[in-house]
């Protein structure tokens, strides 16, 4: 429910406080390991994510503080900074989709072992 208010960056001046600590919960969650006692730690799951879990850890700075949130909203919403993050964000999701298919393939790797036995 609250991933889809962030689905939009238009939405991003209605976002509540409470609308971004869900979030950022929720991305906690999903990062971070869980300790027997079903608190969450401060250790990633996967080491590989930590440029992931570092970009979640500035969104939720820059977002849940009003200068850092103003000055953010002035860098980075103007045309030219739009077209810049544009091409951050194609760089970014080819790096994950790279990532994706390594672990694809190392996963079929594993697995062709066992097939052949």
């Amino acid at each position: 429910m609250v991933c889809a208010v962030f689905a939009q960056e238009s939405n991003f001046k209605s976002l509540t406080k409470d609308d971004l600590w869900q979030a950022f919960f929720t991305k906690r969650m999903m990062y971070k390991r869980r300790e027997a006692n079903g608190s969450l730690s401060e250790e990633l799951k996967d080491a590989d994510d930590q440029v992931d879990w570092d970009l979640v850890m500035e969104a939720f700075r820059v977002l849940s503080g009003h200068e850092a949130r103003s000055a953010y909203e002035q860098g980075n919403l103007a045309a030219h900074a739009q077209r810049q993050l544009l091409g951050l964000r194609v760089m970014h999701e080819a790096r994950v989709q790279e990532e994706e298919r390594r672990r694809a393939k190392e996963e079929e790797a594993e697995a062709a072992p066992a097939d052949q036995e």
